[in-house]
Protein backbone atom coordinates (compact mmCIF):
# COMPACT_ATOMS: atom_id res chain seq x y z
CA UNK A 1 0.00 0.00 0.00
CA UNK A 2 1.14 3.38 -0.63
CA UNK A 3 1.89 6.63 1.37
CA UNK A 4 -0.63 8.34 0.06
CA UNK A 5 -3.22 5.10 0.10
CA UNK A 6 -1.90 4.22 3.77
CA UNK A 7 -2.96 7.93 5.35
CA UNK A 8 -6.23 8.30 3.04
CA UNK A 9 -7.07 4.17 4.56
CA UNK A 10 -6.40 5.63 8.15
CA UNK A 11 -8.22 8.92 7.46
CA UNK A 12 -11.23 6.76 6.31
CA UNK A 13 -11.04 4.75 9.76
CA UNK A 14 -10.93 7.47 11.97
CA UNK A 15 -13.97 9.15 9.89
CA UNK A 16 -16.06 5.75 11.62
CA UNK A 17 -14.44 5.25 15.10
CA UNK A 18 -17.31 5.78 16.70
CA UNK A 19 -19.42 4.63 19.57
CA UNK A 20 -22.98 4.43 19.36
CA UNK A 21 -25.58 3.50 22.38
CA UNK A 22 -28.77 1.96 20.80
CA UNK A 23 -31.68 0.75 22.80
CA UNK A 24 -33.37 -1.98 21.72
CA UNK A 25 -36.63 -3.86 22.93
CA UNK A 26 -35.93 -6.85 25.13
CA UNK A 27 -36.67 -10.21 23.24
CA UNK A 28 -35.29 -13.21 23.21
CA UNK A 29 -34.29 -13.03 19.66
CA UNK A 30 -32.44 -9.86 20.52
CA UNK A 31 -28.77 -11.18 21.94
CA UNK A 32 -25.18 -9.49 21.81
CA UNK A 33 -23.90 -12.48 20.29
CA UNK A 34 -26.86 -12.15 17.53
CA UNK A 35 -25.76 -8.49 17.00
CA UNK A 36 -22.46 -9.09 16.83
CA UNK A 37 -23.10 -11.80 13.65
CA UNK A 38 -25.27 -9.01 12.10
CA UNK A 39 -22.89 -6.11 12.18
CA UNK A 40 -19.73 -8.61 11.08
CA UNK A 41 -18.05 -7.14 14.92
CA UNK A 42 -17.19 -8.00 17.90
CA UNK A 43 -17.30 -4.33 19.39
CA UNK A 44 -20.66 -4.71 20.66
CA UNK A 45 -21.32 -4.90 24.21
CA UNK A 46 -24.72 -5.90 26.04
CA UNK A 47 -24.86 -2.66 28.76
CA UNK A 48 -27.65 -3.89 31.16
CA UNK A 49 -29.76 -1.12 32.75
CA UNK A 50 -32.65 -1.02 34.93
CA UNK A 51 -34.60 1.71 32.45
CA UNK A 52 -33.98 -0.31 29.21
CA UNK A 53 -32.36 -2.90 27.21
CA UNK A 54 -29.09 -0.78 25.95
CA UNK A 55 -26.10 -1.82 23.67
CA UNK A 56 -22.97 0.06 23.29
CA UNK A 57 -22.02 -0.74 19.56
CA UNK A 58 -18.31 0.43 17.99
CA UNK A 59 -18.31 1.05 14.18
CA UNK A 60 -14.62 0.87 12.10
CA UNK A 61 -15.75 1.45 8.51
CA UNK A 62 -18.89 2.79 6.50
CA UNK A 63 -19.79 -1.12 6.19
CA UNK A 64 -20.94 -0.86 9.41
CA UNK A 65 -22.51 1.70 10.05
CA UNK A 66 -24.89 1.00 7.22
CA UNK A 67 -25.86 -1.93 8.63
CA UNK A 68 -25.58 -0.17 12.34
CA UNK A 69 -28.36 2.36 10.80
CA UNK A 70 -30.28 -0.55 8.89
CA UNK A 71 -31.26 -1.73 13.15
CA UNK A 72 -33.77 1.50 12.95
CA UNK A 73 -36.18 -0.89 10.78
CA UNK A 74 -36.19 -3.06 12.98
CA UNK A 75 -39.30 -3.90 15.35
CA UNK A 76 -36.64 -4.15 18.06
CA UNK A 77 -35.24 -0.29 17.31
CA UNK A 78 -36.31 1.93 20.18
CA UNK A 79 -33.16 4.70 19.77
CA UNK A 80 -30.12 5.35 18.14
CA UNK A 81 -27.47 7.81 19.20
CA UNK A 82 -24.00 8.35 19.40
CA UNK A 83 -22.24 7.94 22.97
CA UNK A 84 -21.00 11.56 23.09
CA UNK A 85 -18.10 12.50 25.25
CA UNK A 86 -19.09 14.54 28.77
CA UNK A 87 -16.17 16.08 31.21
CA UNK A 88 -16.86 17.57 34.01
CA UNK A 89 -17.77 21.40 33.70
CA UNK A 90 -14.28 23.55 33.99
CA UNK A 91 -12.98 24.30 37.17
CA UNK A 92 -12.04 27.93 37.66
CA UNK A 93 -9.14 29.38 39.05
CA UNK A 94 -10.60 31.41 41.64
CA UNK A 95 -7.31 33.50 42.60
CA UNK A 96 -8.41 35.93 40.34
CA UNK A 97 -12.28 35.38 40.24
CA UNK A 98 -11.90 34.71 36.06
CA UNK A 99 -8.78 31.86 34.55
CA UNK A 100 -9.52 29.34 32.46
CA UNK A 101 -11.08 25.31 32.98
CA UNK A 102 -8.24 22.74 33.08
CA UNK A 103 -8.78 19.17 32.32
CA UNK A 104 -5.44 17.68 33.77
CA UNK A 105 -4.86 18.13 37.57
CA UNK A 106 -2.40 20.14 38.98
CA UNK A 107 -1.20 21.19 42.34
CA UNK A 108 -2.86 24.17 43.28
CA UNK A 109 -1.01 27.01 46.24
CA UNK A 110 -1.42 27.85 48.32
CA UNK A 111 -2.65 24.35 50.08
CA UNK A 112 -5.65 25.43 52.53
CA UNK A 113 -5.19 23.96 56.36
CA UNK A 114 -6.69 24.34 60.02
CA UNK A 115 -9.91 26.29 60.13
CA UNK A 116 -11.57 27.73 57.22
CA UNK A 117 -14.97 28.37 58.25
CA UNK A 118 -14.09 32.18 57.64
CA UNK A 119 -13.48 31.72 54.18
CA UNK A 120 -16.80 30.02 53.52
CA UNK A 121 -18.70 33.54 52.36
CA UNK A 122 -21.22 30.70 50.78
CA UNK A 123 -22.47 29.91 54.17
CA UNK A 124 -21.64 33.15 55.92
CA UNK A 125 -20.64 36.08 54.22
CA UNK A 126 -18.85 38.98 55.91
CA UNK A 127 -17.94 40.88 52.67
CA UNK A 128 -13.83 39.85 52.87
CA UNK A 129 -14.43 36.01 52.94
CA UNK A 130 -12.49 35.06 50.19
CA UNK A 131 -9.11 37.22 51.60
CA UNK A 132 -6.38 35.35 50.52
CA UNK A 133 -7.86 35.23 46.56
CA UNK A 134 -8.26 38.52 44.56
CA UNK A 135 -11.98 37.87 43.90
CA UNK A 136 -14.99 40.07 43.43
CA UNK A 137 -15.75 42.05 46.65
CA UNK A 138 -18.29 40.28 48.62
CA UNK A 139 -21.46 41.72 50.06
CA UNK A 140 -22.76 40.89 53.93
CA UNK A 141 -25.22 38.32 54.09
CA UNK A 142 -25.18 37.37 50.37
CA UNK A 143 -24.81 33.68 51.68
CA UNK A 144 -26.84 30.41 51.77
CA UNK A 145 -28.25 31.82 55.73
CA UNK A 146 -26.37 28.65 56.93
CA UNK A 147 -26.28 29.65 60.40
CA UNK A 148 -30.29 30.35 60.81
CA UNK A 149 -30.92 27.26 59.10
CA UNK A 150 -28.81 24.87 60.93
CA UNK A 151 -30.69 26.15 64.00
CA UNK A 152 -33.80 24.06 62.55
CA UNK A 153 -31.67 20.70 61.10
CA UNK A 154 -28.13 19.93 60.22
CA UNK A 155 -29.39 16.66 58.22
CA UNK A 156 -30.12 13.21 58.36
CA UNK A 157 -27.62 10.58 58.26
CA UNK A 158 -30.84 8.33 56.20
CA UNK A 159 -30.27 11.10 53.36
CA UNK A 160 -28.06 9.65 50.47
CA UNK A 161 -26.66 12.03 47.87
CA UNK A 162 -24.61 10.40 44.89
CA UNK A 163 -22.32 12.56 44.17
CA UNK A 164 -21.61 11.33 40.07
CA UNK A 165 -18.34 13.11 38.97
CA UNK A 166 -14.22 12.09 39.15
CA UNK A 167 -14.92 9.88 42.95
CA UNK A 168 -14.59 10.91 46.47
CA UNK A 169 -10.98 10.55 48.60
CA UNK A 170 -13.20 8.80 51.27
CA UNK A 171 -10.91 8.74 53.82
CA UNK A 172 -10.44 12.88 53.77
CA UNK A 173 -10.82 13.29 57.52
CA UNK A 174 -13.60 15.77 56.53
CA UNK A 175 -15.66 13.14 54.52
CA UNK A 176 -15.19 10.11 56.52
CA UNK A 177 -17.71 9.72 58.65
CA UNK A 178 -20.24 10.65 55.99
CA UNK A 179 -19.56 8.47 53.39
CA UNK A 180 -22.17 6.25 51.96
CA UNK A 181 -21.62 2.35 53.22
CA UNK A 182 -23.04 -0.42 51.55
CA UNK A 183 -23.26 -2.88 54.88
CA UNK A 184 -23.95 -6.07 52.84
CA UNK A 185 -20.37 -5.61 50.76
CA UNK A 186 -18.74 -4.05 53.81
CA UNK A 187 -19.92 -6.81 56.46
CA UNK A 188 -19.78 -9.52 53.98
CA UNK A 189 -16.76 -11.85 51.90
CA UNK A 190 -14.24 -9.94 49.93
CA UNK A 191 -14.92 -10.82 46.15
CA UNK A 192 -18.33 -11.56 46.38
CA UNK A 193 -20.72 -9.58 45.44
CA UNK A 194 -22.51 -9.81 48.84
CA UNK A 195 -25.92 -7.65 47.71
CA UNK A 196 -26.42 -8.87 44.36
CA UNK A 197 -26.17 -6.06 42.54
CA UNK A 198 -23.90 -7.35 40.05
CA UNK A 199 -20.59 -5.38 41.40
CA UNK A 200 -17.94 -6.60 43.86
CA UNK A 201 -17.35 -4.92 47.27
CA UNK A 202 -18.74 -1.77 46.27
CA UNK A 203 -18.45 -0.57 50.04
CA UNK A 204 -18.53 3.05 49.12
CA UNK A 205 -19.70 3.31 45.65
CA UNK A 206 -18.22 2.46 42.30
CA UNK A 207 -15.79 3.44 39.54
CA UNK A 208 -16.94 3.49 36.55
CA UNK A 209 -13.70 4.48 34.57
CA UNK A 210 -11.49 1.51 36.10
CA UNK A 211 -14.34 -0.87 36.91
CA UNK A 212 -13.55 -1.16 39.86
CA UNK A 213 -14.85 -1.00 43.58
CA UNK A 214 -13.19 1.78 45.02
CA UNK A 215 -14.39 5.39 43.55
CA UNK A 216 -11.34 7.45 44.97
CA UNK A 217 -10.65 10.53 43.26
CA UNK A 218 -7.66 10.82 41.47
CA UNK A 219 -8.54 14.47 40.06
CA UNK A 220 -10.21 16.93 42.99
CA UNK A 221 -13.47 17.96 41.35
CA UNK A 222 -15.48 15.14 43.31
CA UNK A 223 -14.07 15.50 46.30
CA UNK A 224 -14.61 19.03 46.22
CA UNK A 225 -18.54 18.58 45.11
CA UNK A 226 -18.82 16.61 47.88
CA UNK A 227 -17.36 18.58 50.73
CA UNK A 228 -19.37 21.32 49.88
CA UNK A 229 -22.98 18.83 50.37
CA UNK A 230 -21.35 17.18 53.38
CA UNK A 231 -17.92 17.88 54.99
CA UNK A 232 -18.16 17.26 58.68
CA UNK A 233 -18.97 19.88 61.66
CA UNK A 234 -15.93 20.08 63.39
CA UNK A 235 -13.64 22.89 64.38
CA UNK A 236 -11.21 22.05 61.70
CA UNK A 237 -11.33 22.15 58.35
CA UNK A 238 -14.29 23.29 56.02
CA UNK A 239 -18.36 23.03 56.94
CA UNK A 240 -20.71 21.12 54.48
CA UNK A 241 -24.20 22.48 54.31
CA UNK A 242 -25.08 19.55 55.35
CA UNK A 243 -23.57 17.75 58.64
CA UNK A 244 -25.48 14.86 58.55
CA UNK A 245 -25.51 12.74 54.97
CA UNK A 246 -24.36 9.61 53.44
CA UNK A 247 -22.26 10.39 50.46
CA UNK A 248 -22.04 8.08 47.70
CA UNK A 249 -19.11 8.10 45.44
CA UNK A 250 -19.65 7.43 41.84
CA UNK A 251 -16.75 7.80 39.57
CA UNK A 252 -18.09 8.58 35.86
CA UNK A 253 -15.16 10.51 35.12
CA UNK A 254 -11.29 9.89 35.00
CA UNK A 255 -8.03 11.94 36.53
CA UNK A 256 -8.36 14.28 33.14
CA UNK A 257 -12.18 14.80 34.04
CA UNK A 258 -13.43 13.31 31.06
CA UNK A 259 -15.98 10.74 30.24
CA UNK A 260 -18.85 9.11 28.46
CA UNK A 261 -22.65 8.88 28.06
CA UNK A 262 -22.32 5.08 28.43
CA UNK A 263 -20.53 5.71 31.67
CA UNK A 264 -23.12 8.76 32.95
CA UNK A 265 -25.48 6.02 32.34
CA UNK A 266 -24.26 3.10 34.34
CA UNK A 267 -23.71 5.89 37.29
CA UNK A 268 -27.00 6.93 36.94
CA UNK A 269 -28.39 3.18 37.24
CA UNK A 270 -26.25 2.58 39.73
CA UNK A 271 -27.35 5.33 41.74
CA UNK A 272 -30.96 5.05 41.34
CA UNK A 273 -30.67 0.84 42.06
CA UNK A 274 -28.48 1.44 45.51
CA UNK A 275 -30.69 3.50 46.98
CA UNK A 276 -30.16 7.71 46.39
CA UNK A 277 -32.19 10.35 47.37
CA UNK A 278 -30.33 13.03 45.21
CA UNK A 279 -28.54 12.59 42.52
CA UNK A 280 -25.66 15.54 42.10
CA UNK A 281 -24.40 16.08 38.38
CA UNK A 282 -21.85 18.83 38.31
CA UNK A 283 -20.43 17.56 34.37
CA UNK A 284 -22.18 18.63 31.38
CA UNK A 285 -21.28 17.99 27.19
CA UNK A 286 -21.83 20.01 23.76
CA UNK A 287 -25.01 18.46 22.41
CA UNK A 288 -28.63 18.35 23.75
CA UNK A 289 -30.05 15.87 26.24
CA UNK A 290 -29.94 12.49 24.20
CA UNK A 291 -33.12 9.70 24.57
CA UNK A 292 -30.98 7.39 26.29
CA UNK A 293 -29.65 9.94 28.91
CA UNK A 294 -33.54 11.73 29.65
CA UNK A 295 -34.44 7.84 30.26
CA UNK A 296 -32.34 7.74 32.65
CA UNK A 297 -33.82 10.95 34.48
CA UNK A 298 -37.23 9.63 34.13
CA UNK A 299 -36.31 6.58 36.16
CA UNK A 300 -35.35 8.67 38.29
CA UNK A 301 -37.90 10.52 38.75
CA UNK A 302 -40.28 7.51 38.74
CA UNK A 303 -38.33 6.29 41.56
CA UNK A 304 -39.29 9.98 43.67
CA UNK A 305 -35.55 10.98 43.06
CA UNK A 306 -34.40 14.48 42.89
CA UNK A 307 -31.65 15.32 40.20
CA UNK A 308 -29.64 18.16 40.34
CA UNK A 309 -27.60 19.57 37.10
CA UNK A 310 -25.55 22.36 36.74
CA UNK A 311 -26.69 24.74 34.01
CA UNK A 312 -23.13 25.17 32.70
CA UNK A 313 -20.02 27.43 32.61
CA UNK A 314 -20.35 28.89 28.87
CA UNK A 315 -22.27 31.95 29.62
CA UNK A 316 -25.49 31.18 27.52
CA UNK A 317 -28.81 31.34 27.34
CA UNK A 318 -30.10 28.10 27.65
CA UNK A 319 -33.21 28.70 26.84
CA UNK A 320 -31.81 29.23 23.21
CA UNK A 321 -28.88 26.95 22.77
CA UNK A 322 -29.02 22.52 22.53
CA UNK A 323 -28.15 21.99 26.64
CA UNK A 324 -28.02 18.28 28.12
CA UNK A 325 -29.17 20.17 31.02
CA UNK A 326 -32.75 21.21 29.06
CA UNK A 327 -34.50 18.04 30.90
CA UNK A 328 -38.66 18.60 31.31
CA UNK A 329 -38.78 16.12 34.06
CA UNK A 330 -40.22 17.23 37.49
CA UNK A 331 -37.35 15.83 39.78
CA UNK A 332 -34.72 18.30 37.99
CA UNK A 333 -33.21 20.97 39.47
CA UNK A 334 -30.96 23.05 37.06
CA UNK A 335 -28.43 25.45 38.91
CA UNK A 336 -26.70 28.53 37.84
CA UNK A 337 -23.82 30.76 39.92
CA UNK A 338 -23.49 33.72 41.60
CA UNK A 339 -20.61 35.59 43.17
CA UNK A 340 -20.61 36.63 46.58
CA UNK A 341 -22.12 40.29 45.53
CA UNK A 342 -25.06 38.69 44.24
CA UNK A 343 -24.66 38.94 40.88
CA UNK A 344 -24.23 36.41 38.14
CA UNK A 345 -21.03 34.67 37.73
CA UNK A 346 -19.24 35.52 34.58
CA UNK A 347 -18.78 32.02 33.48
CA UNK A 348 -22.82 30.83 34.26
CA UNK A 349 -24.73 29.88 31.80
CA UNK A 350 -28.88 31.06 32.44
CA UNK A 351 -31.81 30.66 30.95
CA UNK A 352 -35.37 32.40 32.43
CA UNK A 353 -37.30 28.94 31.32
CA UNK A 354 -34.33 25.76 31.25
CA UNK A 355 -32.37 27.43 35.25
CA UNK A 356 -34.43 26.77 38.43
CA UNK A 357 -32.26 28.70 41.22
CA UNK A 358 -28.61 30.29 41.44
CA UNK A 359 -26.91 29.37 44.57
CA UNK A 360 -22.77 29.92 45.14
CA UNK A 361 -20.54 29.39 42.66
CA UNK A 362 -17.33 31.61 42.98
CA UNK A 363 -13.55 30.54 45.14
CA UNK A 364 -15.95 28.04 46.99
CA UNK A 365 -13.32 26.50 49.41
CA UNK A 366 -13.95 22.46 49.84
CA UNK A 367 -12.14 19.68 50.28
CA UNK A 368 -9.71 17.92 48.25
CA UNK A 369 -7.81 14.51 48.21
CA UNK A 370 -5.24 14.20 50.91
CA UNK A 371 -6.69 16.12 53.75
CA UNK A 372 -6.29 19.40 51.57
CA UNK A 373 -8.89 22.05 50.85
CA UNK A 374 -8.97 24.63 47.95
CA UNK A 375 -10.90 27.28 46.21
CA UNK A 376 -12.80 26.14 42.95
CA UNK A 377 -15.28 28.15 40.95
CA UNK A 378 -18.33 27.01 38.45
CA UNK A 379 -21.44 26.19 38.31
CA UNK A 380 -20.20 22.84 39.30
CA UNK A 381 -19.44 24.14 42.94
CA UNK A 382 -23.57 25.89 43.00
CA UNK A 383 -25.18 22.35 42.03
CA UNK A 384 -24.12 20.32 45.58
CA UNK A 385 -24.98 23.67 47.30
CA UNK A 386 -28.25 23.13 45.83
CA UNK A 387 -27.91 18.92 46.64
CA UNK A 388 -27.49 19.86 50.09
CA UNK A 389 -30.01 22.48 50.51
CA UNK A 390 -32.39 19.57 48.76
CA UNK A 391 -31.27 17.07 51.46
CA UNK A 392 -31.95 19.57 54.12
CA UNK A 393 -35.06 20.18 53.09
CA UNK A 394 -36.00 16.22 52.41
CA UNK A 395 -34.57 15.53 55.72
CA UNK A 396 -37.16 18.25 57.46
CA UNK A 397 -39.55 17.10 55.08
CA UNK A 398 -39.16 13.48 54.00
CA UNK A 399 -42.99 13.56 52.06
CA UNK A 400 -42.07 16.23 49.68
CA UNK A 401 -42.19 15.30 46.15
CA UNK A 402 -39.33 16.10 43.80
CA UNK A 403 -41.61 18.88 42.07
CA UNK A 404 -42.21 20.38 45.56
CA UNK A 405 -38.72 20.36 46.86
CA UNK A 406 -37.93 22.26 43.84
CA UNK A 407 -40.87 24.72 43.79
CA UNK A 408 -39.76 25.53 47.37
CA UNK A 409 -36.59 26.62 46.55
CA UNK A 410 -38.29 28.78 43.68
CA UNK A 411 -40.62 30.37 45.74
CA UNK A 412 -38.69 30.91 48.42
CA UNK A 413 -35.53 32.07 46.92
CA UNK A 414 -34.52 35.93 47.39
CA UNK A 415 -35.46 37.94 43.79
CA UNK A 416 -32.75 40.15 43.44
CA UNK A 417 -32.72 42.86 40.17
CA UNK A 418 -29.09 41.54 39.07
CA UNK A 419 -30.33 37.98 38.80
CA UNK A 420 -33.92 38.81 37.91
CA UNK A 421 -33.69 37.77 34.40
CA UNK A 422 -31.34 34.63 35.03
CA UNK A 423 -33.95 31.66 36.01
CA UNK A 424 -37.07 30.93 37.29
CA UNK A 425 -36.58 31.91 40.60
CA UNK A 426 -35.22 35.35 39.79
CA UNK A 427 -32.71 35.29 42.61
CA UNK A 428 -30.87 33.58 45.30
CA UNK A 429 -31.84 30.37 46.95
CA UNK A 430 -31.92 30.84 50.86
CA UNK A 431 -31.01 27.66 52.82
CA UNK A 432 -33.37 29.12 55.90
CA UNK A 433 -36.18 30.86 53.78
CA UNK A 434 -35.82 27.27 51.88
CA UNK A 435 -36.84 24.95 55.30
CA UNK A 436 -38.78 27.67 56.82
CA UNK A 437 -41.39 27.97 53.71
CA UNK A 438 -41.01 31.65 53.56
CA UNK A 439 -40.24 34.62 51.39
CA UNK A 440 -39.35 36.95 54.61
Amino acid sequence: MSKIALIAFMMSSLAFSKSYIVRLKKSVGVQTTSLKSFLKSNKVKNMPLSFGNFYVIDVKDSAQLKRLKSLKKSDHFISMEENVKVSIYPTFDARDGRGGGTRKPKPKKPVFTGPLFSEQWALVNDGDNAKSRKVEKGVPGTDLNALKAWKMIKGDEKIVVAVVDTGIDQNHKDLISNMWVNEAEKNGKDGVDDDGNGLIDDIHGYDFINNDSDPFDDHSHGSHCAGVIGALHNDDGIKGLMDKVQLMGVKTFSKWGSGSMAGILKSIDYAINNGAHIISNSWGGSSAASPAFKAAVAKAEKKGIIFVKAAGNSNEDNDKVNNDSNLPHSNVIIVGAHNGAGDKAYFSSYGKKNVHVFAPGTAIISTVPGDKFEKMSGTSMATPYVAALAGLIKASEPNLTPEEVRERMIQTSIKTKSLKSYSQSAGRVDAFRALKNTTR
